[in-house]
């Protein structure tokens, strides 16, 4: 490791050490620290940003080989970096995430975690469950009652339970889909709790990548009336997007509405994602690129809605 990521660890060790046996968060030392852990950004681009791509990923391993003693502290940095549930994103972290404070009670983990909290995109995650929540509200107050909606990736269909039993008033019947068998039982377990009528609610393993296929995906799950993805097609690449999003256009049926919201690769930083955790299988683009993507695929312009923060937006396209 060279002398400058070196000094740069030294010194968060040393800054650090004072917090070890803290159990609040004082937001004079919050700052000193961020700015600390944040100095070293340039240092990465400048040295490692123009880096071939192997060899880019190579020099991120190092580094949070290097920095595991002190990331291990936090409870958000470890997830981030260890996949428990065997990719990254899981929905028990987007749970801690959307949680909006630190999960570990005390000393320099509860520090780190907060850190992880204030990053741009994760404040981005939680604008976006929110906004999601209102943008699906809304529909459903401007259509008939018994609404069919496909959810493309559930995760914990948090953006539903926010929206409580008044989803109850439009008697809506709902496809859940994750390849993630936990996160559909947690999903139906949250709603259930949460006092919405699931009974006309499917919850399905399914891997979103079968979607591509157009025939396949009508006959699986039939015309549908909303269709929307919390954050999954950040995921897909983008050959393999096309596909999707033309097959799921395809599924609307007339006056449907797909909701599909984007990272903005121009508006958020990815040092945190990319170095200090193993976060990088998000695509980056633009508004611009997503935009063309989907017109692409479907013919049809987008209606684009910011969600708070520019590091996301919605795109909405309406057969």
């Amino acid at each position: 490791m060279n002398t400058t990521i070196q000094n740069w660890k030294e010194q968060l060790d040393l800054k650090t050490e004072a917090l070890k046996d803290a159990e609040s968060i004082n937001l004079t030392q919050y700052h000193e620290l961020e700015s600390k852990m944040q100095s070293i950004y340039k240092h990465l681009d400048d040295n490692f940003g123009k880096l071939p791509e192997e060899e880019l990923k190579k020099k991120q391993l190092e580094f949070r080989a290097y920095t595991e003693d002190f990331f291990k502290q936090s409870y958000l940095f470890t997830r981030a970096r260890e996949w428990p549930r065997g990719y990254p994103g899981d929905y028990k972290t987007l749970e801690k995430n959307y949680l909006g404070i630190p999960i570990v009670s005390k000393g320099i983990g509860m520090y780190i975690d907060n850190f992880f909290l204030n990053n741009t995109l994760a404040r981005g995650v939680r604008e976006r469950k929110e906004t999601l929540s209102h943008l699906i509200l809304k529909e459903l107050g401007n259509r008939d009652s018994g609404q069919r909606i496909l959810n493309v990736g559930c995760g914990s269909s948090r953006e539903i339970f926010d929206i409580g039993k008044t989803v109850n008033d439009f008697t809506p019947k709902m496809t859940f889909l994750d390849y993630d068998e936990e996160a559909l039982d947690y999903s139906q377990l949250l709603l259930h709790n949460g006092e919405i009528d699931i009974t006309e609610f499917e919850f399905i393993k399914y891997n979103a990548l079968k979607l591509a296929s157009a025939d396949r995906t009508e006959a699986a799950f039939g015309k549908q009336d909303i269709i929307y993805s919390a954050g999954l097609f950040d995921y897909v690449p983008t050959k393999g997007l096309k596909k999707i999003i033309h097959s799921l256009y395809n599924l609307l049926d007339e006056g449907g509405v797909l909701i599909a919201p984007f990272k903005d690769k121009e508006n958020y930083q990815t040092y945190d994602y990319h170095w200090f955790a193993d976060w990088s299988y998000f695509y980056q683009r633009t508004v611009e690129e997503v935009a063309r993507i989907l017109e692409t695929s479907t013919g049809t312009i987008s209606e684009i809605i910011p969600c708070g923060t520019p590091a996301i937006n919605f795109f909405i396209l309406r057969k």
